[in-house]
């Protein structure tokens, strides 16, 4: 799903509607309805936006990939260790585990467009700092 409300960026809050995404699945038993079912994706608009001129450079699939099976494997880690860090960084949003497929894959994480144009036409240039 693609959002452009920041509420969505709130930790947990990914995470929270996935649990109640697969919950409604297992309720009403549509998974033997459909071949399957993929986990719900929660993606701020502004990532396609900022990302659009390096689209060539990954498959999107594969970041959607990493970012389930990363929260799934600090969940798992995390129940062994009980840290609050681990606990803290599954909440995390799409955009935190995009930009660490990127790092590990050497693709240049997205700079935000409207700060990327405000410096090109030096819009803060007469700004107080």
């Amino acid at each position: 799903m693609i959002f452009t409300d920041e509420i969505f960026e709130s930790p947990g809050f990914n995470k929270y509607l996935i649990e109640e995404f697969n919950q409604k699945i297992e309720k009403e038993k549509l998974d033997n309805s459909f071949k399957q079912i993929k986990n719900l994706t929660f993606i701020n608009l502004s990532f396609f936006i900022n990302n659009l001129d390096r689209a060539k450079e990954f498959e999107f699939k594969n970041i959607i990939d990493y970012f389930h099976n990363s929260i799934r494997n600090i969940e798992k880690k995390n129940q062994k260790l009980r840290s609050i860090d681990l606990f803290h960084e599954s909440n995390s949003s799409f955009e935190y585990f995009a930009e660490k497929y990127f790092n590990k894959n050497n693709i240049e994480f997205g700079k935000p467009i409207f700060k990327e144009i405000s410096e090109l036409l030096e819009l803060t240039k007469s700004l107080p700092d």
